[in-house]
């Protein structure tokens, strides 16, 4: 019979000595890339023109920290105010063409849904069988309609009274 003792020792021998092997890779790793920034803060030291300034102490540290919060908050300021539309581009609510009144198929469809909504809420349960039916619905709905369903189930998801079971979208 074949003894797996041994093999077992040198197989963890054999993974003692990959993980060391790591391990100095990493540190060599390390040394070069001190040493070269050794060479880029003597090189920035000496100047263009090869003048030695006097040396100061140099030392180089990883800052991942960002900008100062109030140095965040000019950056977002300029950002919406550059973005920000102009008086005369700005659309008022007059200025929107109104919605398209709904077809039949559109009102047929939003009737559908609220039944599939409300079916829900009664339930307490959103299941892929939902939001199958919702989905298949969705090319018929207004944008407004759609919004209106959407109106009546996520408040009553958010509030917990609807348990969602569904791998996929909610809709």
């Amino acid at each position: 019979m074949f003894d797996r003792a041994p093999v077992s020792r040198w197989l963890g021998m054999a993974a003692v000595l990959v993980i060391a092997g790591v391990v100095i890779f990493q540190g060599v790793q390390l040394r070069r890339t001190q040493a070269s920034l050794d060479r880029l803060a003597r090189l920035v030291e000496e100047g263009a023109d090869g003048d030695r300034r006097e040396r100061q102490p140099t030392s180089f540290t990883w800052n991942n920290a960002g900008p100062s919060p109030e140095r965040l908050r000019e950056i977002v300021r300029d950002e919406l105010r550059a973005r920000a539309p102009t008086p005369t581009a700005a659309a008022t609510d007059d200025d929107k063409a109104p919605a398209p009144a709904p077809t039949p198929a559109s009102v047929e469809a939003y009737q559908r849904g609220q039944r599939v909504v409300a079916d829900a809420i009664a339930a307490r349960v959103w299941t892929d069988k939902e939001a199958a039916q919702l989905r298949r619905l969705m090319r018929d709905l207004t944008k407004e309609q759609f919004e209106a369903l959407g109106s009546q189930l996520i408040p009553a998801i958010n509030a917990q009274q609807v348990r969602v079971e569904t791998d996929g979208p909610l809709f």
